[in-house]
């Protein structure tokens, strides 16, 4: 009887402890599942901050070559008129100037 009853403990230990192994290996097969998740998600946001400010980048980058080509045409505006109508410009700035 003695026999029979540490046969049927170690019969019930081995399973036990199969039963304990494979819930070990699923909760860790669970971690590394969530890991892998958090990991893509660090990595979507990422990608999304890198991606603004590349958009970012080029509006700036636009933005000053348009300030640029205004800069640029004024200037060839203001070669082209006479001095009269210059002079005629720079008394209209500083009248309105003087009213702000």
């Amino acid at each position: 009887v003695k026999l029979l009853d540490v046969q049927v403990r170690s019969e019930l230990k081995r399973g036990l402890s199969h039963w304990h192994a494979l819930a070990r290996a699923r909760a860790l097969q669970r971690a590394k599942l969530r890991a892998g998740d958090c990991i893509r998600s660090l990595k979507w946001w990422h990608g999304l901050a890198v991606s603004n400010g590349r958009r970012r980048s080029t509006t700036d980058q636009a933005c000053v070559l348009l300030r640029m080509s205004q800069i640029k045409d004024t200037l060839k505006w203001w070669a082209s008129v006479g001095p009269r109508r210059r002079q005629a410009v720079l008394e209209d700035s500083a009248k309105e100037q003087v009213r702000q």
